[in-house]
C-alpha cells in the first residue's frame, strides 16, 4: 500500500503556500495562492484545497497520487482511454440529471523543469442551470503519477484563476 505523506509549509509573509507530496517513488512540490483553505484526508482524498472567499459556491483542487507508474503515451491508447472517459462522464451526468456541454480535449504541456503535464476535462450544467467545469491534470514524478483535479463553477474558471493555476503547475517540481 502506498504511504502518502503530505507536508504543508505556510509562508506567512507571502500569498503563497507550498505543498510537498511523497509517494512510493516520487514527490511533487507545488505552490498555490493562500486564498485556499487546506484539508488533509478530506472526503477520502489525501489533500484538498477549497477557495476561502467565494460565498456558497466553492472551488476545490485535490492532489492525489494515483498509484499509476506512468501514463502510456501511445496516441491510439490515449484516444481510446479518452473515449472511455467521455462515456463515463456522460453516464455520471445522466444519473444526476446533468447535461454535458462540452469536453476539453486531451492536452499536454511542459512546465519550467520540462516535466510533461497532461490535462483533460469537461463542462456540464446542473439541474439549477449552474455550469461547472472539472479539469484533471496529471504529472509524472519519478515514475509516479499525481492527479490534480479542479472543480469549480465555469464563471470562476476565469482568466485570473486559470493563470494562477497554470503558474502553479508550470512552477511545480518533481523530487
Amino acid at each position: 500500500m502506498m504511504k502518502i505523506i503530505g507536508t504543508l509549509l505556510l509562508i506567512t509573509y507571502s500569498s503563497v503556500f507550498a505543498a510537498n507530496f511523497k509517494g512510493k517513488e516520487g514527490a511533487l512540490n507545488i505552490s498555490f495562492s493562500n486564498q485556499f483553505k487546506t484539508y488533509k484526508n478530506f472526503l477520502g482524498l489525501p489533500y484538498v484545497l477549497i477557495k476561502k472567499e467565494q460565498r456558497s459556491k466553492k472551488t476545490s483542487i485535490s492532489i492525489t497520487p494515483t498509484g499509476l507508474k506512468s501514463l502510456d503515451l501511445n496516441p491510439m491508447l490515449l484516444q481510446k482511454n479518452y473515449d472511455k472517459y467521455k462515456i463515463g462522464r456522460k453516464n455520471w451526468a445522466k444519473k444526476r440529471g446533468f447535461k454535458i456541454d462540452s469536453y476539453l480535449e486531451f492536452d499536454s504541456f511542459k512546465n519550467k523543469t520540462q516535466t510533461t503535464i497532461f490535462s483533460a476535462g469537461y463542462i456540464y450544467t446542473k439541474k439549477d442551470s449552474t455550469q461547472n467545469i472539472e479539469v484533471s491534470y496529471y504529472i509524472i514524478c519519478k515514475n509516479e503519477t499525481f492527479q490534480i483535479k479542479v472543480l469549480t463553477e465555469n464563471v470562476f474558471y476565469t482568466n485570473p484563476f486559470s493563470k494562477m493555476l497554470r503558474s502553479s503547475l508550470s512552477n511545480s517540481r518533481c523530487k
